[in-house]
């Protein structure tokens, strides 16, 4: 996801203002972007927060990236706080309540997680990423059912969403309905024809259908896409072995 907002470049250039150049700069990369190196997106963002400048809904948002940078850096508990600092200050911003669903999401704590992503639905009824989140935590807890009605709904909201044919084709292989997980990892790699894991996925479902050769053309794309793609390499050995070579 990203975590880009044109709001929060506006307040940091605003707080930069009254920074010097170097400071100016580095205020700037608070942005959640992977593109910029994590850690000078933390002192970024940390910049931002100790300035004094911005209160509240403004202020908000640093906190929400900063939170963004320390998860995907891995340090759930530390990017927790961060979310909860920024709930605090905007308890109605969905985004924050969403990301730190994420995180305990990543921390396996599912239950923990639904409930954010229900407050994140809840204050924003057409915010289509909550409801792919909450489905891989129903996914994660086995209540795959669950899942592909939040995959619904958010392809409802967005219908050239291709993470979400995606992911509901991996809720359809979880069930055993190869034939229809096929049909939904097709559409997203119409949608998106760089889309390694439905590809993956795609070549489970071939694998589990016991058409091997085919399995390996889709394991090969997906490795074409991402050279290290452990999942995909994986799967196109165990579709070789099948297969009797």
């Amino acid at each position: 996801m990203c975590f880009w907002t044109s709001k929060l470049v506006y307040a940091v250039v605003l707080i930069a203002l009254g920074l010097s150049q170097a400071a100016r700069a580095q205020s700037q990369s608070c942005t959640g972007n992977p593109g910029i190196d994590w850690d000078i997106q933390i002192g970024a963002c940390t910049l931002v927060i100790q300035s004094g400048r911005w209160q509240g809904k403004d202020l908000a948002w640093a906190f929400n990236n900063r939170g963004s940078v320390y998860r995907n850096k891995g340090q759930y508990d530390r990017a927790i706080q961060d979310y909860d600092q920024a709930i605090r200050l905007d308890p109605n911003l969905a985004l924050a309540i969403n990301n730190r669903g994420i995180a305990y999401r990543n921390k396996s704590q599912y239950d923990r997680a639904i409930q954010d992503y229900d407050q994140a639905i809840r204050l924003d009824p057409n915010f289509a990423p909550a409801f792919i989140n909450r489905g891989i935590a129903y996914d994660n807890k086995g209540q795959y059912d669950r899942a592909i009605q939040d995959y619904d709904q958010a392809i409802k909201l967005n219908p050239n969403y291709s993470e979400a044919f995606n992911n509901r084709c991996w809720s359809y292989t979880n069930k055993g309905q190869y034939d229809r997980a096929i049909q939904d990892c097709d559409q997203a790699i119409r949608l998106n024809p760089n889309n390694a894991e439905a590809f993956n996925n795609r070549c489970w479902s071939y694998i589990n259908k016991g058409q091997y050769d085919r399995a390996i053309q889709e394991c090969d794309q997906a490795i074409r896409l991402n050279p290290k793609y452990a999942d995909a390499i994986n799967n196109r050995a165990l579709a070789i072995a099948k297969s009797g070579n």
